[in-house]
């Protein structure tokens, strides 16, 4: 009988035959520009370094390693950093900083985390490669003139900061349609510049150029264009034009990995020699540690098979990984940038839960490498990757080739590349342009094994040299999680060579091979450790039709996995020797149970607290120029002209620490009206501070509304925000909006629930003997928001104004403060525990971590019955996963050490929950989910235990929909 399923996987294992020929690496090593293999690089912009620099303050051990971790060996994992300019209004996750806000502004670099990145990587890359963009600009940059004063300014202040000058620039908008006239004019300025800064006058110290090497640096800038979001429409304009080909450098476009309808960029690179960019690529969404315990459709039949999907499937490393691939066969893309390759902002804002590395808690230090960083590394630990004539050494450190002819992608999609299901094939051949090495990077994410035949031509030097096979797959149960990232699978020995082929090899004789590997037989000598079996073995044949010798080389990769096979040693740079079934991965592994929620004083109740001065705070280190150099705190993060706060991340709008009169330095809202820009996402200023595990919590803040015109200004103060949208103006899900008038809303998600005026204010004051609200301008107040459970408490100097309960509470979520757009003022900011409430979560759980991070067979989630436990999700899922009970009965299980569990998720409120603790009944019957309007909101509440260790059991006990995101341990 005919089987589908069998044809089908007949044809994934079929094998693919990879040939790499001494005239193809030859060509390839002629190319200067569009073939050389650059590497990656992080995108510092949107607010999602907001928090980096307060690991760098508070944790530099973990910041260094952080910065060495991506920038540092002798084949880095990264080498560019690019920097995203913007005008303090939102451009998606939250604002770029503006360097300057006025036209006569001295450029505020120090306030800019990505230029303090770039400038700390430099440590451990004095290579690296700095780029900028703009995203919206600054009010007061209106021609092209301003736009050149801009950029310029800010880049030479960033030199004279940090001793590094920028080396590339793409001067338009990011993801706008080219416009090449105004790119190749602002080449042509560059390089013709003998103005230098342009300073406030003739006897402005900063004007011009500070020295001949500043001078020379600047005029070095090369060019990029057109950071489109699409597949690149300046193609056939580019290649018209001698002028715009004269002085543009770079092509680049975002996230797609298609050529346009003429080929272009595949003529710009093998033609003309042009760097071709994928200058905003998109690297992991949701946590590998945890994917492998998806049940997602694996994707071979014509019905879903819910078999799971390993570390692959859609928005995993592996379609990471056919990206990059992809990226090279259809268009030449030889440099890849991650937005974010840092998530250093709260969770889940816009565009969450899509970087490689999450840095999201500075207080306890907590850090999270993703197996995305695994995939670079399989290309450039493998590789000399970076820039000829910048990154070479003089010729001693030869940059590696992408080999066209030697390179292949049959995995369908473009923005996902995840058209791999059926065991499509997908290579990327690098090699030395010299030909004495090779490395091939092959994917596969599919369910059925590939078979792979490298056959490498016998001229080149590579041919013969054994191959060290490196494999990421998911961890083995019982293993920690990262067990099997960059893990050496085997050592493969030519089986059999021809006499011609050992022509300055130093071998003499067929016998002198087979000595080698053991054996006539050419069986590889050795196996992989533990139950992984050799799968490798190679030969040497004439290949049909050429006339040439090649060596073959039999790889066969696993389901769902990814291998690197290379000439270069099988070691450490140093020469440590690394074994058979043992990771190479520079990556620190997270360990379970270190991710501690913010609470800085226990004994006085005191979860955090914030005068904005940062008195005693200790010096910081920054790498400037050749050297560690010690700086005050607020020095290093903008000083008097705005000071980046702790544990911020604005949203809209800047919130800066500032000198002030009365109370020594406050936190000030700097925008207003005046400086309101355009933005991609419109809103009020605002920004989040804190933990968003908080629970139960008294917020007060000190206010001061600056002189102001016209309509009074308000201040909003927010508690229990988990973020979900992107409009952050209403994203708390309680907060109040005071006027200067005295006019307040008490709202939840922006919807007003109470209300008043001044005489309220006042009469309530009156009532408690107390100082009462003083409205208008230049006068200090106390506002204060308290959540308990299902109850909101809103109060003025110290006086409880008004009081709300929520039948459908919202459980959690951090702090916010903001304001409309004018000058406002905060001090002594101060969050407290309630006595009898418990203060935060001990533990947010994903959905999807059933298992510990420290060894995957120790239990952490037990579900029962049929699930469906799904990745790709949303960006307002928790990591962008869920799982969704399929039928009655379905269960969830997990100890738990505290006083209860909240329950997170989507819910249409019909969801009947039948819970247990401790093997007894809880509650008086089936407990009724609340209905939700976003993923992470609370949906059930299991309160109340008594603190210490229990098993929570919750069952569906209709036949209603019921879908989990997360979990929350409640302290106790």
């Amino acid at each position: 009988m005919h089987n589908n399923a069998d044809d089908a996987r007949a044809a994934a294992e079929r094998p693919v035959t990879v040939t790499l020929t001494a005239d193809d690496v030859a060509a390839a090593a002629r190319s200067l520009h569009g073939l050389t293999y650059k590497g990656f690089g992080v995108l510092s912009g949107n607010a999602t370094s907001s928090l980096l620099m307060d690991y760098k303050a508070e944790h530099p051990d973990v910041y260094w390693k952080l910065v060495e971790t991506l920038f540092g060996g002798e084949r880095p994992m990264m080498n560019t950093v690019k920097v995203e300019m913007g005008n303090d209004r939102n451009n998606s996750t939250g604002p770029n900083v503006a360097t300057m806000r006025d036209r006569d502004e001295y450029p505020a670099v120090t306030r800019e985390p990505g230029f303090q990145l770039a400038a700390d990587a430099r440590r451990f890359n004095p290579r690296l490669h700095v780029s900028i963009l703009r995203w919206h600009a600054p009010t007061w940059v209106v021609t092209n003139d301003d736009v050149y004063r801009w950029y310029k300014n800010t880049i030479l202040a960033a030199y004279r900061e940090y001793g590094f000058m920028v080396d590339s620039v793409n001067p338009d908008v990011n993801e706008r349609t080219a416009d090449l006239a105004w790119v190749a004019g602002f080449s042509r300025r560059v390089q013709n510049d003998e103005t230098g800064f342009e300073g406030n006058g003739p006897d402005d110290p900063n004007a011009g150029f500070a020295s001949d090497e500043e001078r020379d640096l600047f005029h070095r800038i090369r060019t990029i264009t057109s950071d489109e979001e699409v597949t690149g429409t300046f193609g056939d304009e580019l290649i018209a034009s001698a002028e715009y080909m004269r002085h543009i450098d770079v092509a680049a476009y975002h996230y797609s990995v298609e050529d346009d309808a003429h080929g272009n960029f595949k003529r710009l690179a093998d033609e003309c020699d042009k760097e071709v960019w994928n200058s905003e690529a998109q690297a992991t969404f949701s946590c590998s540690a945890d994917r492998p315990n998806n049940t997602n459709d694996e994707g071979t039949d014509v019905t879903p098979h819910y078999a799971g999907t390993g570390i692959g499937g859609q928005n995993g490393p592996l379609e990471m990984g056919n990206t990059l691939i992809k990226g090279f066969v259809e268009s030449r893309r030889t440099c890849a940038l991650y937005q974010p390759a840092i998530g250093s902002f709260y969770e889940n804002m816009e565009y969450s839960y899509k970087e490689l590395i999450s840095a999201r808690d500075p207080w306890s230090g907590w850090i999270y490498y993703d197996a995305g960083c695994a995939v670079l590394e399989h290309f450039a630990r493998f590789a000399n990757l970076g820039w000829v004539g910048a990154d070479d050494e003089g010729g001693a450190r030869p940059i590696w080739r992408a080999i066209p002819q030697a390179s292949g992608c049959e995995v369908g999609g473009n923005n996902p590349v995840n058209g791999a299901r059926h065991g499509e094939p997908s290579y990327l051949t690098l090699a030395s342009p010299d030909g004495g090495d090779l490395s091939v990077v092959i994917v596969n994410d599919s369910a059925y094994a590939k078979h792979y035949r490298v056959a490498v031509d016998a001229a080149l030097a590579a041919a013969g040299k054994p191959l060290t096979v490196w494999v990421t797959k998911a961890a083995e149960q019982g293993e920690p999680y990262d067990a099997n990232w960059l893990a050496k699978a085997d050592v493969l020995q030519p089986a059999r060579y021809s006499a011609a082929s050992f022509a300055g090899t130093g071998v003499e004789s067929i016998e002198t091979i087979e000595e080698t590997v053991g054996g006539p037989s050419g069986t590889v000598s050795g196996t992989m450790s533990g139950t992984m079996e050799s799968v490798y073995a190679s030969d040497v044949t004439l290949g049909a039709g050429t006339g040439r010798e090649t060596v073959e080389y039999d790889v066969t990769v696993e389901p769902w996995s990814m291998v690197t096979a290379t000439t270069l040693p099988g070691s450490e740079a140093d020469g440590t020797a690394v074994a058979v079934g043992e990771s190479a991965s520079r990556l620190p592994r997270t360990a379970e149970g270190t991710r501690a929620p913010l609470d800085v004083d226990p004994d006085h109740g005191v979860l955090y607290e914030d005068d904005f001065r940062y008195e005693g705070v200790p010096d910081v280190r920054t790498f400037k120029g050749d050297e560690l150099v010690s700086e005050p705190f607020l020095r290093s993060r903008g000083g008097d002209a705005g000071a980046t706060p702790r544990y911020t991340t604005d949203t809209n709008g800047a919130f800066e620490s500032v000198p002030d009169a009365d109370r020594g330095r406050a936190l000030r809202q700097q925008i207003d009206w005046t400086h309101a820009g355009n933005a991609w996402i419109e809103g009020d200023p605002r920004t989040a501070i804190g933990d968003m595990r908080w629970t139960n919590y008294r917020v007060s803040v000190d206010v001061l509304f600056e002189p102001y015109e016209g309509r009074a200004p308000y201040v909003l103060l927010g508690a229990r925000e988990m973020a979900g949208g992107k409009f952050t103006t209403d994203i708390c899900a309680y907060d109040v909006k005071l006027r200067a008038d005295g006019v307040y809303l008490l709202r939840r998600f922006g919807d007003e629930k109470r209300r008043g005026h001044i005489v309220d204010l006042r009469m309530r004051a009156a009532a408690a003997m107390a100082r009462p609200f003083e409205p208008g301008a230049g006068v200090w107040n106390t506002v204060s928001l308290e959540v308990a459970g299902d109850t909101v408490t809103f109060g003025v100097n110290g006086v409880d104004i008004a009081t709300w309960r929520d039948d459908a509470p919202q459980s959690a979520g951090r702090v916010n403060l903001g304001t409309s757009f004018n000058h406002v003022r905060f001090s002594n900011l101060r969050v407290e525990r309630i006595p009898g409430f418990a203060p935060y979560y001990d533990e947010l759980i994903d959905d999807l971590h059933t298992v510990s991070w420290d060894d995957t067979a120790t239990p952490r989630l037990r579900y029962a019955g049929e699930w469906l436990h799904e990745t790709g999700k949303g960006m307002y899922d928790y990591n962008r996963t869920t799982s969704t009970a399929l039928g009655k009965g379905a269960s969830v299980s997990l100890e738990v050490e505290g006083s209860g569990v909240d329950v997170f998720g989507r819910s249409d409120g019909r969801a009947l929950l039948d819970v247990t603790v401790d093997g007894e009944p809880w509650g008086a019957g089936p407990l009724r989910a609340n209905a939700t309007d976003g993923a992470l909101r609370c949906h059930a509440r299991v309160q109340g235990l008594a603190p210490g260790r229990h098993e929570v059991t919750i069952a569906l006990a209709n036949d209603a929909a019921w879908q989990v995101d997360a979990f929350g341990v409640l302290h106790g």
